[in-house]
């Protein structure tokens, strides 16, 4: 019975070594019990899904599993840290999320991805394409002091001030944009 009790054990995680084919752990599990580092000192074998791969902070927990019960075969099957997750998220919706506060979240009407406090979103690498985010403006077919201007997703037309500001009620329009975003989107 102590084999199947033991077979999977939660530790918190010491470390993680990130630089070879496979990713590392090192916690710490009980009291009495620590995750051996590996022969090379990069940690215990952290099984990843395809397509996927993070870098678990220290602190976050592990769930350990040892292959046939044997205590010299441990992999490491998940790694998740409550201090970061987000929560309230609906039914069958997914997100993906740092520790900074980034994410990527998949709901129900569509993708917000969301980054972090004064970082910025990057789209195709360098040279992609520009996107305006809620609250930028975007200047259409016009100067600075006479232009349409696009902020909060409502198109507004008038005088665009270095402040910004930009009172006139929303107004539909069409024309080449000559800054911000490559497309704009109405919204009457």
């Amino acid at each position: 019975m102590t084999r199947l009790v033991d077979m999977f054990l939660r530790g918190v995680v010491d470390r993680v070594t990130d630089s070879s084919k496979f990713q590392g752990v090192v916690a710490k599990l009980r009291a009495y019990d620590d995750l051996e580092d590996g022969p090379d000192g990069s940690g215990v074998e952290h099984w990843l899904p395809y397509g996927f791969t993070a870098v678990a902070k220290a602190g976050a927990e592990a769930l350990v599993g040892y292959l046939g019960g044997d205590s010299d075969k441990a992999v490491v099957i998940s790694v998740g840290d409550r201090r970061y997750r987000l929560t309230g998220l609906a039914e069958g919706e997914v997100a993906l999320y740092d520790d900074q506060g980034a994410k990527v979240h998949l709901t129900r009407s569509g993708i917000v991805l969301e980054p972090a406090s004064g970082q910025t979103v990057e789209l195709g690498g360098t040279g992609g394409a520009q996107v305006a985010r809620n609250g930028d403006g975007t200047i259409v077919d016009g100067t600075t002091d006479s232009a349409l201007f696009v902020f909060l997703g409502q198109v507004q037309s008038g005088i665009v001030a270095a402040g910004g500001t930009c009172p006139p009620p929303p107004t539909t329009i069409t024309g080449k944009v000559s800054a911000g975003s490559t497309t704009v989107k109405a919204v009457a």
